[in-house]
């Protein structure tokens, strides 16, 4: 029994150490794991679940949480968000800290439903988060004209 365990603790390490020979493994481990711009000692001094997230996530996390709240004060918290494609909000040029997500990642951080454009269920969108003079705001989709017109606008980053 005991040698079955070492077999399967040294291929283990084996294929550990072949995945992280490989660069863009190797890049995403010390990007995502081991982040150089922060430090495993001021991680373990930030350890409630909300400031680790703050303080791993920036400035896209502290604008979704913003979302949330705002949406949670008007008893909307059911509502889908209309996202913008992550190659127009990196065109435009959003505020400082301010990265865009996938609608699950979206989703992850503020527990909201995200749509994007070119989704089947884009009619069904109330809010869309917009950007205006570098500046992210969520802004409440009063009419079809509107959405079309933002769906229009996000098309051709699809």
């Amino acid at each position: 029994m005991t040698y079955k365990k070492v077999i399967l603790f040294v291929a283990a390490v084996v294929i550990l150490e072949i995945m992280y020979s490989v660069p863009s493994y190797n890049t995403w481990f010390n990007t995502k794991i081991f982040n150089e711009n922060i430090s495993i000692s001021d991680q373990s001094e930030h350890l409630d679940v909300e400031e680790r997230m703050q303080y791993r996530f920036g400035g896209s996390y502290n604008i979704f949480q913003s979302i949330k709240q705002m949406l949670k004060s008007q008893n909307d918290t059911d509502a889908i968000i209309l996202l913008p494609p992550i190659p127009y909000v990196n065109q435009v040029g959003a505020e400082r800290g301010f990265t865009m997500c996938e609608p699950d990642i979206f989703y992850y951080f503020c527990g909201l439903k995200g749509d994007v454009a070119n989704s089947p269920d884009v009619q069904q969108s109330k809010y869309a988060l917009v950007i205006e003079n570098h500046k992210v705001g969520l802004k409440k989709i009063t009419d079809k004209h509107y959405l079309d017109s933002l769906i229009a606008l996000y098309k051709p980053f699809y």
